[in-house]
């Protein structure tokens, strides 16, 4: 009986045409190199982030692509680490995500902010990728200070926020708790807008230029609509934005080393300005 291997080299001497034993050894050599080359490819894990697929410009998806200033920052630090990981960005509606991490289906979530005691399923964070200041846009004819100050004051304010979003802020969730406030979640910021200038909401809350990125785009979309008469309010809070990890993922052994060097090439992110360059893009 012929081996398998027998019959591959009976095979490539017959049809193969070589000068000399020696050309076929480094035939077969650089054959075998490439699958071994594959087999080591195999091994590099994939580390998984969930990313909001509704929060532009920081993660949001055109026709099925994932794009943002935080998608390409993140992108940009994990190509220090392709020889030993291989990173998979997956959007989906953020309180799914949150969800996900929640169970440690994923390594990761981007971007929260931090919130230890509300989201314990959650830690550690990365170095933060940038400040975000989250802004009360009301309709010009709402005063949201009596509102903010804990007076007892009717009718109730509605407040509109994405789906997921932990921005309230001490004073607003005060409000809430006395029953001055009415939140309202709604799947996302151009939902949250529109009920905004249908009066169906008196204030959307959510950062600042995130809203005026919106605004910019339904304009740009439906030149009737008139925003004259909403106006920014109050800043309700400044918060950084991270890739937060879950608590409970336990698929990976080698976590800790990648989130270190995730955070190290971070920080060459930005002592080189790249990481300036890529926000500049989206904002100037």
């Amino acid at each position: 009986m012929i081996s398998r291997e027998n019959g591959l080299t009976k095979f490539i001497l017959t049809n193969m045409k070589f000068r000399n034993i020696q050309q076929f050894f480094i035939f077969v050599f650089c054959i075998l190199s490439q699958g071994t080359t594959s087999a080591e490819d195999l091994k590099i894990p994939v580390v998984t982030i969930l990313v909001d697929d509704a929060y532009p410009p920081y993660t949001y998806t055109i026709n099925n692509e994932l794009r943002g200033i935080y998608v390409e920052i993140v992108r940009l630090a994990a190509k220090s680490l392709s020889t030993e990981y291989k990173l998979e960005l997956i959007p989906m509606p953020w309180k799914r995500a949150l969800l996900e991490t929640k169970l440690g289906n994923a390594l990761g979530i981007l971007p929260p902010y931090k919130h230890l005691t509300a989201r314990p399923f959650i830690f550690p964070y990365s170095k933060p990728l940038m400040t975000e200041h989250v802004i009360a846009f009301c309709n010009k004819n709402i005063n949201i200070n009596p509102y903010l100050n804990g007076e007892s004051i009717k009718p109730k304010l509605n407040i509109g926020i994405n789906a997921g979003f932990l921005i309230l802020g001490d004073k607003l969730t005060y409000a809430k708790k006395i029953g001055t406030v009415k939140v309202w979640e709604n799947k996302n910021t151009q939902a949250n807008i529109f009920k905004l200038i249908s009066n169906r909401i008196d204030c959307y809350l959510n950062d600042k230029l995130s809203t005026l990125w919106q605004f910019q785009k339904m304009k740009t979309q439906n030149s009737s609509l008139n925003f004259n008469d909403i106006k920014e309010s109050y800043l309700i809070m400044s918060q950084n934005a991270y890739i937060g990890y879950a608590k409970n993922y336990i698929k990976l052994s080698s976590k800790n080393d990648f989130i270190k060097q995730m955070d190290l090439a971070l920080d060459k992110l930005k002592t080189s300005g790249e990481m300036e360059l890529v926000i500049n893009r989206y904002i100037k």
